[in-house]
Formats: C-alpha cells, structure tokens, sequence
C-alpha cells in the first residue's frame, strides 16, 4: 500500500471519528438539564424561548429601595444603571415547582439582605414555592449569612482575576465562615479553584457563557465539569431574539 493510500485512509478514518463525535453530542444535548442552567434570562420573552431547552435559568437582580412601603425592589437588569421595569415578582407565576432559578444580585449587603429575605420568603410562602429552588448569589459573602441560615442556598461570587495563593486562602476562610454553601466563578477558573479549594463541605457553580451547549458539549475537556458531583451547575451562553 502506497504512502498516499495510508495518507487517504488516515483521513477518512479522521472525518469518521469527527463525525461520530459530532454525531454523539448532538444527541447528548438536553441531557443535562439538571447541571446546564440558561445564562442571563433577563426577560419573559426570554424565559418562554428557552423554556423547553432549559427549565433552570438565570436573572440579574439589581435592589431598588422602596422607601415608600419600606421594601425592596428586585429589578431584573445586568446593569445596575439600567432598567427596563421588570420585576421578579412578575417571574414568579411562571416558574414552576420542578423549575429552579439562580438570582445573580449585584448589591446584596448587610444593609438590605434582612428586606431580600422578606421577599424570598412571600414568595416561598404566596407562591407555594421551596427554598432550594432558588440560588442566592453576590459578591458580599457576609451578606449572605443571613440567607444561609434561614435554608437558602446562596454562593459567594468569586470576583478575582488571578487565582493565586491569597486568594485562595480567602476562598477557604470565606468557606469556613459558614455564611455560604457555594462559590461560583467563571469557568475558566475551575481547574484552578477545583483542585486547590479543600473544604469539601462547599459546593461549586461555574458559567460558561461563552459558549452555546453544543459547543459546551464537544469539547472534550469539558467533560470533567459534566461528571464533577461538586459542581452543581454549570452556566450557559443563551442569547436569543430577547436577549438583554
């Protein structure tokens, strides 16, 4: 057999294989609905066009103080200088009681968290909903406390560009505090935070909003993320026709 036949045959058997793996991971998508949650569903409209893909999803809350009636608003944006008058008390009749919701709010503190609790528990209560159907995530952890302790699930934002030593040893004495029971960061810090974040009593949640779940799902190294008990959730890129 001729040099250029092997070369031909090389090839061939290289096409198939591709096509096998594109083939299995087309098949593969919805099969994790569980773990693969909607990125940034900031609107209704968005909500029903990805509802079938991805009943988990979620939403940018920024806080507005209602000094009027002594509450809190849950305005959904991404921006905090921005909003479009959605609130998630209008989310609420439509999520459903197998349906989970992460709430990304931008300015939880320990000045308003008493008033967010206060909220989360009418809707808990009104709604008929339960407490581990929400995600409650910020980058104040100590803010987070008072969630943790009345049965919500919150998660630490982990806003830091290098992963170095320092910081995580503040991941450790972040996860120590008990004030959290996860920490959530961008999927290209999972190695990184996976590996050396030892306190196995904290939970992980990572986004990958870069890409679609197709392209999430043919990347080999992905895969990891996929069967790793530790980590909960895994976001990803959904942009649509309402994306905002």
């Amino acid at each position: 057999m001729t040099r250029k036949k092997i070369f031909s045959y090389a090839i061939a058997l290289f096409v198939l294989m591709v096509l096998i793996w594109i083939g299995t991971t087309v098949c593969r998508i919805g099969d994790y609905k569980e773990k693969l949650w909607a990125h940034r569903v900031n609107s209704l409209e968005k909500r029903e066009e990805f509802k079938g893909c991805y009943p988990n999803f979620e939403v940018d809350i920024t806080i507005r103080e209602d000094s009027l009636n002594e509450k809190v608003i849950l305005d959904v944006t991404h921006d905090t200088d921005i909003s479009f008058g959605l609130t998630f008390d209008e989310y609420i009749p439509n999520l459903g009681r197998s349906e989970k919701v992460w709430l990304d709010i931008k300015n939880l503190s320990i000045d308003n968290n008493k008033k967010v609790l206060e909220k989360l528990e009418y809707f808990v209560s009104d709604f008929g909903l339960e407490k581990d159907q929400f995600i409650i995530e910020t980058r104040d952890y100590k803010a987070l406390e008072l969630l943790t302790k009345n049965n919500y699930y919150t998660s630490y934002y982990v806003d830091f560009k290098d992963i170095g030593e320092e910081t995580i040893k503040h991941l450790e004495d972040v996860a120590q505090t008990g004030c959290v029971r996860a920490l959530s960061f961008p999927s290209t810090q999972y190695s990184k935070i996976r590996n050396q974040v030892s306190n196995e009593n904290i939970d992980f949640l990572t986004w990958a909003h870069r890409e679609t779940q197709i392209e999430f799902l043919l990347n080999p190294f992905n895969r990891k993320m996929l069967v790793d008990n530790r980590l909960k959730v895994i976001l990803i890129k959904t942009r649509g026709k309402y994306h905002r």
